[in-house]
């Protein structure tokens, strides 16, 4: 067991240098174009500034976000080794529900937005999110659990949604109920272009990433929403 975890580890720490490379390799060629902007700016007398100045801030903005993923990733593997050494411990916390779930596909959203203008928008702008709780519980849902362990769940699973839900798509996070070991039981679909066959079986494991789309896939998202739920004493299985 304890190989099969060390395995594992070292699977997840190389598809993160994979992706910092990757990533580092993405905010070279955005600096290049910018630097040679500048550098005109410093040999020519005149230019078109008002089109140079608005590809270098969009080239800017994209690196910085770029760089951001990089911290994230990096933070998000911080704490999946953390939680597979067991050396992570729960933080019952009382808080909304329905504000968590709004926050988090608003986060999404955010994440998924371009800021180039030469990228076409249209793919993330257009899909939608819903919220769905049960009205027997009412508006006012309070929970008490991990806040952290939950947000990093729904962060790859909604992250996962997205990439594979196409202009138009709908997005649907809901909160079932309580099942009869008192757990709490959630739900995201899509109308995406669903999972093949061949990895169904293997999606929530490290031995296989999900990157079959127009964007790569560090190999994380989904196989750490399985490590935080079963941190939490759950579990994450397909539909």
């Amino acid at each position: 067991m304890l190989e099969q975890e060390r395995q594992i580890t070292q699977e997840r720490l190389q598809a993160q240098e994979n992706l910092v490379k990757q990533q580092a390799h993405e905010m070279r060629q955005r600096f290049g174009p910018a630097i040679s902007i500048l550098e005109a700016y410093l040999n020519v007398g005149k230019t078109n500034l008002k089109n140079d100045i608005q590809h270098l801030r969009a080239d800017t903005k994209t690196a910085l976000k770029k760089l951001q993923e990089v911290e994230n990733h990096h933070q998000l593997r911080l704490l999946v080794l953390k939680i597979l050494r067991g050396n992570y411990e729960l933080k019952q916390d009382s808080f909304h529900l329905g504000k968590l779930l709004h926050d988090l596909c608003n986060t999404a959203r955010a994440s998924f937005s371009h800021d180039d203008p030469q990228i076409e928008d249209t793919e993330t702008k257009s899909v939608q999110y819903q919220v769905m709780l049960p009205a027997v519980y009412g508006r006012n849902i309070n929970i008490c659990t991990d806040r952290q362990v939950l947000r990093q769940i729904f962060n790859g699973l909604l992250s996962n949604a997205i990439k594979f839900t196409p202009p138009g798509g709908t997005i649907t996070v809901s909160f079932v109920g309580i099942d009869e070991r008192k757990r709490l039981v959630f739900q995201v679909c899509d109308n995406g272009i669903g999972i093949p066959e061949a990895i169904r079986n293997k999606l929530f494991s490290s031995e296989v990433t999900t990157g079959y789309s127009r964007e790569g896939s560090a190999g994380l998202g989904l196989p750490s929403c399985a490590v935080f739920a079963r941190c939490a004493g759950g579990y994450v299985h397909l539909v």
